[in-house]
């Protein structure tokens, strides 16, 4: 079971990897946006833009308007055809204008190239753009610096790192932010009267901004800090200590001080959101104005509308010592222990922390649910054997 829960681990990290670097592109034969009904038949072929690594399976996908019985594709390495084989199966449309979708299959393929093209003839022709076929670390080595790029630009508090899309720190005020009852909010996510403080301040600081908006959010940000630490720790060479500009330690670091941050462990409190998405008549939140993440410390001057994108709310999950969920407090104990893995060798002060608040999430574990705890435990033991 370890072994297949690490196995999913590992794909979803290379998948986030691949989509933060690049997608898939797109040719047609013809420079329309979409056939026009009634009008000619159109197809056009997708490729992988990252490429396809030597030795790994290679799929690439036709969309057509129109059926493509009979048709074949070329595999072709500059002016060399190098591959043929028929298209594959419809796998059913992808939208209502491309109604089959063919799946073209060249495995065999595995000479380093980059100037590889597919060529599809057949009822509707249709080619595609040129792509690579390299070794995995050549490959991807800028998919995962385009990666590690994307979460540095994404930073939030003081520690941010300066780039043409980041000039200043932002959200200083979070450092002193008060907490919040989470408020009853309507379909839309806005909600009636005022907020109802706690009375109780907490260092809120740092994290990474949340989905194109400024607000930081526990859940995302601990599935985030544990793909990137799993990164660290399990590709090294990739993404830790020998990726040179692709090395993801301090990142993930960055993550793992925040996701600290929303626990109190002398209260056995645990915060889960940063700042308002929608306001309402008599105050305004971060969805309803566009500015940069740095004006927000100082936005709209003394006007109260804008109390809550200044000085920005942080919600708790739970009474103190109260029942958590046990998806939340099984994501947070999960990027603690591999904050733990990951530090208690190069930072023995900071993962004395984090083993102190793992522990402490555990008990709470423990007193939502025994199958729960249970498996927690079990998973500590495996983890323990590495």
């Amino acid at each position: 079971m370890a072994a297949g829960i690490r196995r999913a681990l590992h794909q979803s990290l290379a998948l986030l990897l691949v989509l933060a670097g690049a997608g898939f592109a797109l040719a047609r034969q013809t420079a329309t946006a979409e056939a026009a009904p009634g009008g000619p038949p159109t197809a056009f072929v997708r490729v992988n833009q990252v490429g396809y690594a030597t030795a790994a399976p290679k799929r690439a996908y036709l969309m057509a308007s129109g059926l493509e019985t009979g048709a074949t594709f070329s595999v072709r390495n500059g002016s060399t055809t190098v591959y043929s084989a028929p298209i594959g199966a419809d796998l059913g449309k992808w939208s209502n204008t491309y109604s089959h979708v063919y799946a073209l299959d060249f495995d065999p393929v595995s000479a380093i190239g980059s100037a590889y093209t597919i060529v599809v003839a057949g009822p509707i022709a249709a080619s595609s753009p040129t792509f690579r076929v390299d070794g995995g670390l050549s490959l991807y080595a800028g998919a995962i610096a385009n990666s590690l790029n994307y979460y540095q630009v994404q930073r939030d508090g003081p520690n941010f790192i300066p780039s043409a899309l980041r000039t200043a720190a932002a959200h200083l005020h979070d450092a002193t932010a008060m907490t919040y009852l989470t408020p009853n909010a309507n379909s839309s996510g806005r909600f009636s009267g005022d907020l109802s403080p706690l009375g109780v301040t907490i260092n809120a600081s740092g994290g990474w901004f949340d989905a194109g908006d400024y607000l930081k959010f526990l859940h995302g940000a601990a599935y985030t800090a544990q793909v990137l630490m799993i990164g660290v720790r399990d590709f090294p060479n990739q993404m830790g200590a020998g990726a040179g500009a692709a090395n993801f330690t301090a990142e993930a670091r960055h993550g793992a001080d925040w996701i600290l941050r929303m626990w109190d462990d002398n209260t056995r409190t645990l915060y889960y959101q940063v700042g308002i998405g929608s306001g309402n008549s008599k105050t305004l939140g971060d969805h309803d104005i566009w500015r940069l993440p740095q004006d927000d410390d100082t936005f709209g001057g003394t006007d109260p509308r804008f109390r809550y994108v200044r000085n920005r709310p942080v919600f708790r999950l739970a009474p103190p010592g109260g029942l958590i969920s046990p998806n939340m407090a099984g994501r947070e104990a999960g990027a603690l222990a591999l904050c733990y893995q990951l530090f208690r060798v190069s930072e023995p002060a900071f993962y004395k922390i984090d083993a102190a608040e793992q522990t402490s999430v555990h008990a709470r574990l423990a007193a939502i649910t025994p199958e729960l705890a249970a498996a927690y435990a079990r998973w500590e033991e495996l983890e323990a054997r590495r």
